[in-house]
């Protein structure tokens, strides 16, 4: 959940809050299981803005 907690913030609402729709989730309280949380963390990791390497 910490690492779900550092990437939600850099994720735009919108986009945020479809995966969280994509899961039947209302927020991440609401979690079910370890499977979903690992989809989460893959799901808003792809999301994330990257840092450019320049």
């Amino acid at each position: 959940m910490a690492q779900l907690r550092k990437i939600a913030p850099e994720i735009p609402e919108t986009k945020f809050y479809s995966i969280l729709d994509h899961h039947g989730l209302q927020s991440l309280g609401n979690v079910p299981n370890f499977g979903v949380l690992k989809n989460l963390i893959d799901e808003m990791t792809q999301a994330a803005p990257r840092e450019s390497a320049a």
